[in-house]
């Protein structure tokens, strides 16, 4: 009984996730179109990315989870001293970088096109990006999934809780970025997750968040590698530097990992 109640839960949970991203598609492909050549194309944009996103479909994924009970978070607490703030930083950006490179390496060597956020797009529209993916997404997407759905989801046991969250959370990823961020995003989210559960507080999973889209999304847009030795030092430090730190220290820190088994 106790598997099949924790069976039921994922899945409702992933229900609630499919309808949210399914509607919220849905409305863009019917609204946004209505929007063009009416208003101003960053306030499309602005519609389409926020307003679109956090509105009717999250209602709709609310209805499907509301009465839910939320599970008990019985982990060891955890607290966040800066020094231990960067070390989780440092693993989550070269654990996820390791995730990222093979699969996005084999999309760009065979031309694949996705829906990833381009560089063009980035610098045509810094602020707006720098919004969207700094403030706007991290708060956004760790209330919904760190919190709303983690919530449900810890009644399961908090290590089905954070692999099923972060599955939730890297899924969507495949539609609207492309397969390579499917695995990156699926790493995120177990880090994010964990840290929710371990500090049983929101704001670290949101700053971790804004600091990923920081270090693997905005600075790789502006770091010159057209400069053979700035090149090299963008490989030194996001393929080799970083990612040997992360193992490294995941490997030093898997005791304080493992407690959130106990």
């Amino acid at each position: 009984m106790e598997k099949k109640y924790k069976i039921l839960t994922a899945l409702r949970v992933f229900a609630a996730m499919a309808v949210w991203y399914i509607s919220k598609t849905l409305s863009d492909c019917w609204f946004i179109p209505l929007l063009e050549g009416k208003i101003p194309e960053i306030a499309i944009m602005v519609i389409g990315s926020m307003v679109i996103t956090y509105t009717i479909p999250l209602l709709l994924a609310y209805l499907i989870i509301r009465g839910m009970k939320n599970g008990e978070n019985n982990v060891p607490s955890m607290s966040l001293t800066p020094s231990r703030f960067i070390k989780i930083l440092v693993i989550q950006c070269g654990l996820s970088a390791l995730a990222l490179i093979p699969l996005n390496t084999v999309i760009k060597v065979m031309g694949i096109r996705t829906n990833a956020i381009t560089t063009e797009q980035i610098t045509s529209d810094p602020l707006f990006y720098m919004v969207l993916l700094l403030v706007f997404a991290p708060v956004m997407e760790e209330v919904v999934f760190r919190k709303l759905f983690l919530d449900k989801l810890l009644t399961m046991g908090a290590v089905p809780a954070i692999v099923v969250s972060a599955l939730i959370f890297a899924i969507p990823h495949l539609f609207s970025q492309g397969p390579a961020q499917v695995p990156y995003t699926f790493v995120l989210g177990l880090i994010w997750a964990y840290v929710a559960i371990r500090t049983k507080k929101l704001w670290p999973s949101i700053l971790l968040h804004s600091l990923s889209n920081l270090y693997c999304g905005i600075i790789p847009v502006y770091w010159p590698t057209d400069i053979p030795a700035a090149a090299m030092g963008f490989m030194a430090v996001y393929v080799i530097f970083v990612p040997v730190t992360a193992v490294v220290l995941t490997a030093i820190n898997a005791k304080e990992i493992k407690k959130v088994m106990y």
